[in-house]
């Protein structure tokens, strides 16, 4: 349930801020050495071909070509490994419309308003429409606008400054895991504050679809904990 919407501006965006029902408690308990939360945005876009303004900042960028069929996964519990083990191997895989996907880059804020503003040009937009939720360290998070949902599970690194970032990307109208939970692997990637990560996907029509995530570290009360992050963080 959302307690509250609001409307920020970051840079050229317009971010739409959603605070989880539990976060009003985290102002009134504040602690200024309490736990430290991460506010997520994502941005996506679809375009009709490779884009252009990818190749300002990696100009020679590829991404991995899905191998339907091949998978490979990490086991928190030593039964679940076993019971998978225990089932023959799958191999009526789906039919996938997606020829390649993977991480196109790693932005830091110059970067990325650079590759943003070379988006707008090209792609004709005056703004691309972001989503945001504020979350604790290894919180399971769900975003939703529409028929587009993004999870997150965002993860403090030991050194206050990293962040790791497990993220799950259905297409839009889909299900992540459209064979049950487990049936499919997140991407994971570890970021510095403030920093956002470009995924993408190539269709096999030669569509292209591209998610932007940002994480910036914050305090209880919601405001940046480092440098970086005030650089880059939503007007109050």
């Amino acid at each position: 349930m959302h307690h509250s919407i609001n409307i920020a501006h970051m840079g050229r965006f317009f971010l739409l801020i959603t605070f989880l029902s539990g976060f009003p408690a985290f102002a009134e308990d504040f602690d200024p050495q309490g736990e430290r939360l991460i506010y997520v945005t994502f941005l996506e876009l679809e375009v009709a071909e490779k884009p252009r303004f990818f190749e300002l900042i990696f100009p020679s960028f590829n991404l991995p070509e899905v191998e339907n069929g091949k998978t490979a996964r990490v086991f928190d519990e030593r039964a679940s490994f076993i019971e998978a083990l225990s089932q023959p191997p799958r191999t009526d895989f789906p039919a996938t419309n997606v020829a390649k996907r993977g991480i196109v880059g790693v932005f830091t804020d110059p970067q990325f308003q650079i590759t943003i503003r070379a988006a707008l040009k090209e792609l004709a937009l005056k703004e691309i429409p972001a989503s945001s939720i504020m979350a604790r360290s290894g919180e399971h998070a769900l975003v939703q606008d529409a028929a587009k949902r993004w999870g997150i599970v965002p993860v403090i690194g030991a050194d206050g400054y990293t962040i790791d970032l497990e993220y799950y990307l259905p297409s839009p109208g889909e299900a992540f895991f459209p064979d049950g939970p487990g049936s499919r692997d997140p991407e994971r990637v570890t970021i510095w504050d403030g920093q956002t990560v470009a995924w993408a996907e190539e269709k096999k029509d030669r569509s292209w679809r591209i998610v932007f995530i940002k994480a910036i570290l914050m305090d209880p009360a919601g405001m940046p904990v480092n440098d970086e992050g005030k650089r880059n963080a939503p007007e109050k």
